[in-house]
């Protein structure tokens, strides 16, 4: 067993090191990585140090200060996960176990072959132990990177990633669990699920086990993905099928209206007749009324678009909202009614929300142009926008009382557009936020 405590500590300080940075690379975002480099690359060197002194602590002690000193490794990984990706502390710990076990399986898979290639057979020196390792953590990490972005693809995704606490609470048994059974022979031979005292059979017990526990891991975090694809998916539909009702209820309203249109000859035939001066100012004053909620009803050329726009401009003029809209209806023909309600539902009820907190109603402007450029539909809705109100990542900041469906609207529009092979496209400069679709014809 005195070969065991050869294992170099600082190589599981880099193995450890390096699964966080995996992890920040692919959870960090591109263009946070580019706009605080010199932040994070500190935060990635005091890490590194606290590490590599954490795990020679390590070496030099054992049984209950061992494990003391593992522990503070593991919350130094998490922490270094926290204030680097600025996510919940709950995500971070679910994270950072997924890096540990896996850095973990890497350096005992690492020191398994070097032993078995090397020591055992007495080439060891310390050029070939530091190039072997070099080469193993190049191809084990890279590998590593490569399969978080496979299973996860989108980094707007991954920025949103919600860890439960009952998913969190097995992450941590199932971590522990594998780390205390693969280190137990490494610890102590003396028990009675030890391995005995080879150590090419202790290794190789070690290396299984921590790939299996990683397995397990990588297969909870797939489920764990899968159940969070759905709910979108679910809330997505919910939203799709709430703007299709609302575009009935418009319809509805609006042959309403008609009806009544239908009788104002009647009316007049009354005014006509009517001596009292105040109740003829008074029958006056209601089809005026009525004439301006008239003169919000759209014609576009898509019986659909003008339903939603009718509707949306009745809404924009009860609270002083100009809304503006210049629209080619006939382009959108070849487009499902329920796309078109989600985006054009979506994308005005999103300006109209923001619109209505600005207190000078004379900045309150919508505008909406349906127009086509060269083979390829430009839907673009812009309204004036005072804050900056998108972050980095198109990840946008919400003003909704109920943050659980925060996101959900744009995510039904980009659904939406991308049926038909488009794509879109957030700005927000210039105190204008505008929401772009591109489709082709």
């Amino acid at each position: 067993m005195e070969q065991l405590q050869d294992i170099p500590k600082i190589y599981t300080a880099i193995a450890e090191w390096m699964s966080c940075l995996v992890i920040i690379l692919s959870y960090c975002g591109k263009k946070k990585l580019r706009k605080e480099p010199i932040r994070i690359l500190l935060k990635l060197i005091g890490s590194f140090v606290v590490l590599v002194l954490i795990h020679q602590f390590c070496g030099k002690v054992s049984g209950v200060l061992w494990l003391v000193g593992m522990v503070i490794a593991v919350s130094t990984m998490v922490l270094l996960i926290k204030v680097t990706i600025n996510n919940s502390i709950v995500t971070a710990i679910y994270l950072g176990c997924r890096a540990f076990l896996y850095a973990e399986l890497v350096a005992a898979l690492n020191w398994q072959v070097y032993y078995y290639y090397f020591i055992a057979d007495d080439y060891s020196s310390s050029l070939s132990k530091h190039l072997f390792t070099s080469i193993v953590y190049a191809i084990a990490f890279g590998f590593f990177y490569k399969l978080e972005n496979e299973i996860f693809p989108d980094e707007l995704q991954r920025d949103k990633l919600t860890v439960t606490n009952r998913s969190l609470f097995a992450i941590i048994i199932v971590t522990a669990l594998f780390f205390c059974i693969s280190n137990l022979s490494y610890a102590n031979v003396n028990t009675p699920f030890s391995t005995g005292n080879d150590e090419l059979v202790i290794f190789n017990i070690r290396t299984l086990i921590d790939l299996a526990g990683f397995v397990i891991l990588e297969a909870m975090f797939m489920q764990k993905l899968e159940d969070n694809r759905k709910n979108e998916l679910d809330a997505i539909r919910n939203i799709l099928f709430t703007q299709y009702a609302q575009y009935r209820t418009s319809q509805e309203n609006i042959d309403l209206i008609n009806r009544k249109y239908h009788d104002l000859k009647h009316q007049l035939q009354i005014i006509r007749n009517e001596s009292n001066i105040e109740k003829k100012n008074e029958y006056i004053d209601e089809i005026e009324a009525g004439i301006r909620k008239y003169e919000a009803e759209n014609k576009t050329g898509n019986p659909v678009l003008d339903t939603i726009l009718t509707s949306k401009s009745n809404l924009c003029l009860k609270h002083d909202i100009q809304l503006v809209a210049i629209a080619d209806g006939q382009l959108l023909k070849d487009i499902h009614v329920m796309d078109i309600c989600t985006i054009f539902g979506n994308a005005l009820d999103n300006a109209i929300e923001y619109e209505l907190q600005i207190p000078d109603k004379e900045k309150r402007i919508i505008h909406l142009t349906v127009s086509k450029k060269n083979s390829f539909i430009i839907i673009l809705v812009e309204n004036y926008c005072e804050e900056k109100v998108l972050k980095e990542g198109e990840e946008l900041t919400t003003t909704k009382g109920n943050k659980q469906y925060h996101g959900y609207g744009i995510k039904s529009i980009k659904y939406s557009v991308e049926k038909y092979g488009g794509f879109v496209n957030i700005t927000n400069e210039n105190n204008w936020f505008r929401v772009e679709m591109i489709i082709p014809e």
